[in-house]
């Protein structure tokens, strides 16, 4: 079973409920398999075939949980990286996850 199957059928039973509180911000269900199934799309369009990887790194934040459901969605292996670790080690985990794209946080830009 793809994981993202769960979030699907979550958001079509519990479409108001809360699926994410972080901080101030609250997702619902609804709104969580929205977002996912745009980055799912997004991924897609960048030509990312099934069975390719995707580094993801970003503290952790809502979006973390959205972007490794959109890899799942999309049937793309998920490579998360640990934030707390050295640009080197970032780099390091890329290339040899041999990732095609990076989903990253602004603040990991440089």
């Amino acid at each position: 079973m793809n994981l993202s199957t769960l979030l699907t059928k979550s958001a079509r039973l519990f479409p108001g409920k809360p699926a994410i509180i972080h901080g101030n911000r609250l997702e619902t269900y609804a709104q969580l398999n929205a977002r996912v199934n745009r980055l799912a799309d997004a991924l897609q369009r960048l030509g990312l075939k099934q069975g390719a990887n995707v580094a993801i790194l970003q503290y952790n934040c809502a979006e973390t949980y959205e972007s490794l459901f959109a890899c799942f969605r999309s049937g793309l292996g998920a490579v998360p990286i640990n934030f707390r670790l050295h640009p080197k080690e970032f780099a390091f985990i890329i290339d040899h996850s041999e990732s095609q794209a990076v989903i990253l946080s602004p603040e990991f830009n440089d």
